[in-house]
């Protein structure tokens, strides 16, 4: 594994120990509360979607700072998606809209029904694909995928009635649910290209697929045959995988990001416990919080980024606050082979004398030298030394003869 190297405490045995931030998924977070209502989405920024205060009011947090969305005039708003560029879909009223740099966009409904119109946009795509669900004749529900100022009716599965686009990913794959009732519903796959695709459940009536990432991979629900409890499930290719309840009686996954971390939720007693799935282990996010944190319990994640931050909604006094989860760095301890004056004989080290040391740290088979960060390395106070008209802080040759790359350095 490849690691980048802060900060470096010399034994001048020729053993150096080195501090640094694992490129690995960290396993402890920190948490900030957004303050009373719901975290939806976040993107590769850090933005942060949801709703505030009421729970009905839409707005983006970043760094901490709400900033609340136009609500077109009406009482009630919501957010659901946003992408890399920072576009927001979400509802006002009972319009589709998109929010565009700070500019609320009506995507328009499907039709009409008996109720009246009515439509919500759940997910956006990096191109501003969007997709969300909508009205139809007799109020039945459909899918929808919003591009090129236009909204289509993407239909539903075969035999089945009404259908609800929940995300799409880079590749305009679409996921969602299809059926006839809420208790017979089914996980769906959608694109252009390869038209309607029902996931097969496992072996239960009802599924679900809230999250696909720009690989494939496909995260929900589904009920087994043995159970009516929901499970939490993935599907590679169509093909589903049981990840169980997560740890309770019940699990489900809402967000995934593109090295496979998944977030969602399982039921423990009754009540929520955020859960973060990841190299095929369930961990509950209340479990995996350093430093303060003002919440009894993190009821939920519903999505996680590709630096794997999460958010969620937790409960405190009461009611529901939105927070966001940080990675916190993992720190390390690594031995290298050091060499002072490379090449030569052992010398003593004098930090105080004029001149430049030269030091060399070894590369090995575990240990890539070329990752390591050459702007925060000291020895015993002395700074590294820009090297020839190149200004170069260090060179990479094979000092040993053993067909790795070195490191060396010069400290004044």
């Amino acid at each position: 594994m490849s690691e980048t190297v802060r900060s470096l405490c010399l034994s001048l045995g020729g053993v150096i120990c080195v501090m640094g931030t694992a490129l690995a998924a960290p396993s402890k977070y920190t948490v900030t509360d957004l303050g009373r209502g719901f975290a939806y989405s976040i993107n590769d920024s850090g933005q942060v979607v949801g709703n505030y205060d009421s729970y009905d009011s839409a707005c983006m947090w970043q760094e901490g700072v709400r900033t609340d969305l136009s609500s077109m005039g009406y009482r009630e708003t919501r957010a659901y998606g946003i992408n890399n560029a920072g576009q927001i879909v979400g509802r006002a009223g009972n319009r589709a809209v998109l929010w565009d740099q700070g500019v609320a966009i009506d995507l328009g409904n499907l039709e009409i029904g008996d109720n009246g119109e009515y439509a919500e946009a759940m997910s956006i795509n990096s191109v501003g694909q969007i997709v969300g669900w909508s009205y139809t004749l007799h109020s039945v529900p459909h899918a929808f995928l919003w591009e090129n100022d236009q909204i289509r009716d993407l239909g539903a599965l075969p035999g089945e009635p009404y259908s609800n686009a929940t995300a799409i990913n880079d590749q305009g794959q679409i996921v969602g649910f299809s059926g006839t009732g809420s208790d017979n519903h089914h996980a769906f796959l959608y694109s252009d290209v390869a038209g309607w695709q029902e996931l097969d459940p496992l072996g239960g009536p009802r599924s679900s697929a809230y999250a696909i990432s720009n690989t494939g991979l496909v995260a929900g629900q589904s009920t087994t045959s043995s159970s009516i409890h929901w499970t939490a499930t993935t599907w590679t290719n169509g093909s589903p995988m049981d990840h169980g309840s997560l740890g309770g009686s019940e699990g489900w996954f809402y967000g995934i990001n593109d090295g496979g971390q998944m977030v969602g939720y399982k039921v423990v007693g009754g009540y929520g416990r955020g859960v973060l799935w990841e190299d095929g282990f369930a961990y509950d996010l209340n479990d995996l919080i350093q430093g303060d944190n003002p919440f009894p319990r993190l009821d939920a994640a519903r999505d996680v980024n590709s630096a794997g931050q999460i958010v969620g909604y937790a409960s405190l006094d009461g009611d529901r606050h939105a927070y966001l989860l940080t990675p916190v760095p993992e720190t390390i301890i690594l031995s290298l082979l050091l060499d002072i004056r490379p090449g030569g004989d052992i010398n003593p080290v004098n930090s105080k004398s004029n001149g430049a040391l030269p030091v060399a740290i070894y590369g090995t088979g575990d240990i890539d030298v070329t990752q390591i960060d050459l702007d925060s390395l000291m020895l015993e106070g002395m700074s590294l030394r820009e090297r020839g008209k190149s200004g170069k802080l260090g060179t990479f040759e094979d000092i040993n003869g053993d067909s790795i790359l070195d490191l060396v350095l010069h400290f004044d």
